[in-house]
Formats: C-alpha cells, structure tokens, sequence
C-alpha cells in the first residue's frame, strides 16, 4: 500500500511498518498549519485518533468538528476532505484488507463488522477508552523502531487487540444487517442501479445484465469490499440479487419471444445455458423448457 500525504498538500510518504498497514503521529511530520485537503476517495481503512487538535472533516458531504478526545474512522468507501486548525498529538492508522488478512485473521469482517459502518462520525471518548486506545498506538508507534524478529508479529497481535477494544467498547451493538436495511446508503444506491439496469435492459436499451466490477465501477468502490458490503448487509451476494433480477427477466423472455436458453443465458449473465437451467430451476421450481410450454402457449391467440 502506497499512502502519501498529498492529499494534504504535501508529498511525504506516510511510514509502512507492515505490508498494507502505517502508523504516524502527524504532530511528527511537520505540517503547517492551517492545513486544508482535497476531497479524496482512498482504497484503504483509516483511523485517526486526536488527543489534541482542531479543525473540521468533510465525510460523504457531511461536516463534522475535530476535537481532542475523540476518533475518526474511514472506510474504502467514504469520500473525505479535512481542514485542520492546528496538529498536536493525532495518530493516523491506514490497513487495507491484505494487511487484516494476513496479520489478523482471512476472516477478519465477521470478526470486526464494525469495518462495515458507513456512520462515521467522529466520536467522542471516555477518558477511560481514550487513553487505553492512546497506549495501544503509542506502543505500537514505538515498536516500529525494533528490530526484534518478532516485531511484524508483535505490531499485529497490538493492532487486532486495538480493534477488539473498539469492538467491545464502541462498536458492541453494531449490526450489518440493521444498517443494511435502514440507512446504508450503499445498499440503497446498488440496489437503485440493479433497478435501473435491469428497467434499461427491458427497454433495450443495454444488451447484458452488469457484473459485480460493472457495479462497483459505477459506484466508485473496490468490487471486493461492494462484494463484501452487500452480502453482509443484505444476507444475500451480488451475484444472488443479479440471479434473482435475471430469473424474473428469463420468465419475460421465456414467455414472450423464442430465444434460446444460450442466448438468454448470455444475454443475462450466465455462464452458459447449464448455469441458467440450473439457477431458473431453483428459483421457479420448473425447467425454462416447462415454463415456456406453460406460458408462451398460453399467450398465443
């Protein structure tokens, strides 16, 4: 993982002290201040926990005030832009999914949904939590100039009982699922697109059903992490919304022209006709062969 600092007007590389995983206090890094960023869309987490400083973050066009004693999270999926006052004790921790993958667990969002959260608003700590979330990062910052052979398995075991922490102590409620179906702005905005695809597809005015890429380029997102947000939020993939949209349009197909089982196949995004008999079956209980006898015959004069 490549993180710079230009989107905060300067060019210094933050430090990588694991594949896929920084940590920098940005009192350390000489900025001048005030400090105003673009607004920008990383590929990678982010937590920044402010012990003393101030300014405002701009998230997915919401404002929010810096203050001390509080913590900022960001995921893949948020647009931020920042303006800071003045910088005097703020850790900055970026990790992407590689880092958590192998330093953490292959499992780590059923571990820690809370990475899942599109309410990121800055929260405001205990005294309590605040400082026993300093001390993690702190220990953490310092162990970076070890040069123990231990020291990769050392700054991964701090980070995954940092994350426990703010599992137990500020996300212990947290529901993907709960979000997903009141206020995941995500989940609303693919499932508007499925609609609107799958209205354009009706119309002809696309010839094939998106993929999971095509979603997640319309969206702005990494394909994983949309893969992963829908699943957890929705109970269902990607690929299963799209299976059910494409099964409702094969009945339209079916029921009202003569194409075949491989051009309708291809047309919705299967992988061949014995993909699309398989799934068609599953979820009507009837072969393409015995619904178009059903229904087609029936549409005729």
């Amino acid at each position: 993982m490549n993180v710079t600092l230009n989107y905060l007007g300067i060019t210094k590389k933050l430090k990588q002290i694991l594949p896929g995983l920084t940590l920098n206090r940005l009192d350390d890094l000489n900025l001048k201040t005030p400090l105003k960023s673009v607004n920008f869309r990383p590929n990678y987490y982010a937590f920044l926990l402010v012990k003393n400083g101030a300014g405002k973050v701009i998230i997915d066009d919401n404002t929010y005030s810096i203050r001390p004693q509080s913590l900022i999270f960001l995921n893949p999926g948020n647009t931020r832009e920042f303006f800071f006052e003045h910088i005097d004790e703020i850790f900055v921790v970026t990790f992407n999914d590689l880092f958590l993958k192998e330093s953490i667990h292959d499992k780590f969002l059923q571990i820690f949904p809370f990475l899942f959260t599109e309410v990121n608003k800055p929260i405001a700590l205990e005294e309590r939590s605040f400082q026993e979330l300093f001390k993690l990062l702190h220990d953490m910052h310092e162990e970076i100039y070890n040069r123990s052979i231990d020291r990769a398995a050392i700054i991964g075991h701090q980070f995954a009982l940092f994350l426990y922490f703010l599992k137990r102590n500020v996300w212990e409620n947290y529901s993907p699922l709960w979000e997903g179906k009141h206020n995941s702005k995500i989940v609303k905005n693919f499932k508007s697109l499925l609609q609107q695809h799958y209205r354009d597809f009706r119309a002809g005015n696309v010839e094939k059903v998106y993929s999971a890429a095509a979603y997640a380029e319309q969206m702005e997102l990494d394909c994983n992490y949309l893969e992963e947000i829908i699943l957890s939020k929705t109970g269902k993939s990607i690929s299963e919304w799209a299976i059910d949209k494409s099964v409702a349009e094969a009945k339209i197909l079916l029921a009202t022209t003569q194409d075949s089982f491989t051009s309708i196949a291809n047309k919705l995004g299967f992988e061949d006709s014995v993909h699309f008999i398989y799934h068609f079956k599953e979820k009507t209980k009837k072969s393409p062969i015995q619904f178009r006898k059903d229904h087609f015959e029936g549409l005729k004069p």
